[in-house]
């Protein structure tokens, strides 16, 4: 096994087939890559055969590598689109000298909010990075026996339960190169192995299987589990790397998943990708918009930030629901300006698509100012119930953004905010829903296939990586222990910091450090979309030429929000415009392309001055309102004979 570098570099590869449904996905994904400041190249895998190829017409959108299409396995009469995946990873590296010393493997249909740096999230020779998902059951029962008995049990729950002989994880991957090239003839060996047995039916834990014959539609996740686990490379998670629109979470994730139909509560808005199989990204003006499922042109808007009827959390989940299509709709336009002649239609569909994304933008990083400030918590009355039933640890998807409290993952300050495909996997983690009686009233929903690759529309059990607990859970497991240490940390660094960098190990809180650039790092792997990031900050100066988005601005002592940085193309070049300025007490100084922070005077200073201040006042007070007295009272005395001023005569 290798040795990391101290910084690695990063390839991130999307593998898609042709047509026009994966074209429009693909220059989400390119436009997202490009904003989330994902350092590294963009490679698409495009798995095709020579006659799809002909009419492929979006070759100029993003480097490609043409790998041969797995769909059709004639040797087992199947057609199996998820096979593409691996297969087309397993090309790539077989083919092509890669230069870099990671490969991230993501799915066309996302959104990537932040970027992935491997020393921040713990991955190395080794160890790789995916998103959990807990219905994966074949790790530990019978099946992996079957396929990889020689794997030992593992004895730690970094994803997944005690005794797996796999990781249950999946939707995408961060892996050291060196690591991913033993991966990938494994992933591809084990997908068609479970594919194909006859056992693996009632074993997979998907949903679509019901029957003796019936092929796993997850098998390809199965194939990456296992093949990663004969390879004797493991996972770290981190919860709120990978969430689909419209869960309710307490942390931005890195990716959006874009792959099930969702809504937007307490509006008409829904949207699921497999109604635009038509849909053509490329195709100039006139388009009709009018419609509620466009051909092409742009994807119907959804409500705008403003629109939005709620605040804290429940924005944070709504404002996350339309990033997907305020994404997509930008990528669309910035194709369009490019390749189409000016119109009236072109240009006020624009405007429009970029003015959302602009407020957009803004309503993340003033919502992050907003929650920073918030103290970690429960986000329903039974989480201390569910947590000493070990759902903590059973359910770590649902319980780390809404129980976070009782299950001690409090270890970042209250800075645990916001900003601001592949392989066929059914099956994907529904929507958390509330409390049920029993796991015998759990609701069933209407659901597809997360995959870019193919599609399979089904109904869909409850079971996924965030699953709200019921009463029938708790009964199974009254005294499981809870998970997370429970110790809360804070940045002890000098001046104005930026965000949380990631741990090694999520589950562990990190001791701070006065160095400015590695301070940061006791907030975990808690990253706003929309701050800094920590490597960014050089001796109290933030460079913002590059950015692509409003950026919060965080006090590295306290974890306090204190303003938001805006880059260059939302704002007329005024320095006063580069600021919206927060509820810090310093003042931010903005100079040419680079925005300086002072640092806090000493308490001890600012404390002496405020008393002499307030002193100052209080006596200035008391002044007026004795000279106020005097000339209000002393002619009415006079004129009352209470005060007599005596004459000549008088003395006399």
């Amino acid at each position: 096994m290798g040795q990391a570098p101290a910084m690695g570099t990063v390839h991130t590869v999307i593998t898609t087939e042709c047509g026009g449904y994966f074209s429009w996905q693909t220059l989400g994904l390119v436009y997202s890559h490009r904003k989330s400041g994902q350092p590294g190249p963009l490679t698409r895998l495009l798995s095709c055969t020579e006659a799809q190829l002909k009419d492929q017409k979006d070759m100029d959108v993003v480097a490609t590598h043409i790998a041969p299409s797995l769909t059709i396995d004639a040797a087992n009469d199947d057609v199996y689109s998820a096979y593409n995946k691996p297969g087309a990873v397993l090309h790539w590296l077989e083919t092509t000298d890669v230069k870099e010393d990671y490969i991230l493997v993501i799915d066309a249909d996302m959104v990537m909010r932040q970027p992935f740096v491997p020393e921040e999230v713990g991955v190395g020779p080794g160890w790789a990075l995916s998103a959990y998902f807990s219905y994966l059951k074949g790790v530990s029962n019978e099946l992996a026996l079957k396929h990889v008995p020689w794997v030992a049990p593992r004895n730690d729950t970094y994803a997944g339960p005690e005794g797996r002989r796999g990781d249950m994880v999946g939707g995408f991957c961060l892996m050291y190169k060196d690591d991913m090239k033993r991966v990938a003839p494994l992933w591809l060996k084990y997908s068609r192995a479970v594919r194909h047995d006859p056992d693996a039916w009632n074993l997979t834990g998907d949903a679509f299987t019901k029957g003796p014959g019936d092929k796993p539609w997850i098998s390809e996740m199965y194939g990456y589990s296992y093949g990663t686990a004969a390879a004797d490379v493991w996972h770290k998670v981190i919860q709120s790397a990978h969430m689909y629109p419209s869960y309710f979470t307490t942390e931005a994730p890195r990716v959006l998943h874009y792959g099930l139909l969702w809504d937007i509560p307490n509006t008409d808005f829904k949207f699921d990708k497999h109604w635009h199989y038509g849909f053509d990204a490329y195709k100039c003006p006139p388009w009709n918009l009018t419609t509620d499922r466009p051909t092409a042109g742009l994807f119907p808007f959804p409500p705008a930030p403003k629109d939005l009827k709620v605040t804290g959390y429940p924005l944070l989940r709504d404002l996350l629901a339309i990033e997907p299509i305020v994404t997509l709709n930008a990528a669309f336009c910035e194709r369009h300006l490019r390749a189409c002649s000016p119109s009236e239609q072109l240009t006020q569909a624009c405007n429009r698509a970029r003015n959302m994304e602009i407020e957009m933008d803004a309503a993340f990083a003033a919502l992050a100012l907003e929650l920073a400030d918030q103290p970690c918590q429960d986000h329903q009355e039974r989480c201390a119930m569910w947590a000493r039933a070990g759902e903590c640890v059973s359910n770590p998807g649902y319980m780390g953004s809404t129980c976070a409290k009782s299950c001690k993952k409090c270890s970042p300050p209250p800075a645990r905010v916001i900003p601001s495909s592949p392989k066929m996997s059914a099956s994907p983690p529904p929507v958390p829903m509330p409390p049920s009686a029993g796991a015998a009233s759990s609701p069933v929903l209407l659901q597809t296939s997360t995959s870019s690759q193919g599609t399979r529309p089904a109904t869909m059990s409850t079971k996924g990586a965030q699953q709200l607990p019921t009463d029938a859970s708790i009964k199974a497991s009254p005294s499981a222990a809870t998970s997370g240490n429970g110790k809360d940390t804070g940045a002890d660094a000098k001046g104005f910091l930026v965000l949380p960098q990631a741990t090694k190990d999520a589950s562990t809180s990190t001791e701070a450090n006065s160095n400015p650039d590695e301070a940061a790092a006791a907030l975990e792997n808690l990253r706003p979309p929309d701050a800094l990031a920590a490597h960014q900050v050089r001796s109290e100066k933030l460079e913002v030429d590059s950015l692509a988005r409003p950026q919060l601005v965080l006090d590295g002592a306290k974890g306090q929000g204190v303003g938001i940085v805006l880059p260059k193309s939302q704002h007329d070049g005024d320095p006063e415009d580069l600021l919206i300025q927060g509820k810090g007490t310093q003042d931010v100084l903005v100079g040419q392309g680079s925005l300086s922070v002072d640092p806090p005077a000493p308490r001890k200073w600012l404390g002496l001055a405020t008393l002499l201040y307030g002193l100052g006042w209080l006596g200035l007070f008391l002044w007026l309102a004795t000279v106020a007295a005097i000339l209000i009272f002393l002619p009415k005395a006079r004129r009352r004979g209470i005060l007599r001023t005596k004459t000549f005569k008088d003395r006399n």
